[in-house]
């Protein structure tokens, strides 16, 4: 079926019904509809990829997560865009630190003199201490809409973006162990065990998270490679250039 795509100067759902600023995107399922905010190529053709995921998931997959289905939105977004792949990931990754405190950065010193000491010590992307702590491990689990919970009925979360991050983090790591056909069984197992959506727990296990905080954290920083750091850097610091 079509999927009608609305490019707008200011979102909104009708006329007069504007929606959250912070908001670039969203799908109205029930509509096959997709709104995006005016911009370059580039963001139009990033956010299309992701809004695509909530339009074309069939009733099978209804049984998947919030959190986890802009996860694999994210996820399939990154996989689209191999030549920004870096910068998403690392915005994804990003969010995802910032439930579990943040991001540490060491700067040592080169010079065989103190070689091996740590000069600084930086923290990025600390949680912003009006939110609630967010347990990445019960977040998909959370049916009440509490705490910044992704709010349908249009698909998008006006609030809370490290549960982007966590649904990114999770999802990406089920498809590189089960594979895109391994997350849908766990859909289809749900639905015929009469559950309304799979439980975190058969996510977590696939994905390697079912441990403590330390075990999220290392799962980040396997991620975060030369060119995710680059990225992270530059979105610090506009005009870092490559040393």
């Amino acid at each position: 079926d079509a999927v009608e795509v609305r490019i707008q100067p200011e979102l909104e759902i009708y006329e007069g019904w504007p929606v959250d600023r912070d908001v670039p995107a969203f799908t109205i399922e029930t509509l096959r509809r997709i709104h995006m905010v005016e911009g370059d190529v580039d963001h139009l053709s990033a956010a299309l990829a992701h809004e695509l995921v909530h339009s074309m998931l069939g009733p099978s997959w209804e049984t998947l997560p919030p959190v986890a289905e802009e996860g694999l939105a994210d996820w399939v977004q990154e996989q689209l865009h191999a030549g920004n792949s870096a910068f998403m990931r690392a915005d994804h990754l990003a969010k995802a630190s910032a439930a579990l405190g943040g991001l540490d950065f060491g700067l040592w010193c080169p010079w065989p003199i103190l070689e091996g000491q740590r000069l600084a010590t930086f923290r990025f992307f600390l949680p912003d201490e009006q939110l609630d702590p967010i347990d990445p491990r019960t977040a998909m689990d959370d049916p009440s809409g509490s705490s910044g919970f992704l709010w349908r009925p249009y698909e998008v979360s006006v609030s809370d973006p490290r549960l982007y991050g966590i649904g990114y983090l999770v999802v990406s790591r089920c498809v590189e162990r089960i594979g895109i056909e391994g997350l849908h069984a766990l859909c289809v197992r749900a639905r015929e065990e009469g559950l309304e959506q799979v439980p975190a727990a058969w996510m977590l296990e696939p994905a390697g998270l079912m441990g403590d905080d330390d075990t999220w954290r290392a799962a980040i920083a396997e991620r975060l490679g030369i060119n995710e750091l680059l990225a992270l850097g530059r979105s610090i610091v506009p005009d870092l250039v490559d040393l």
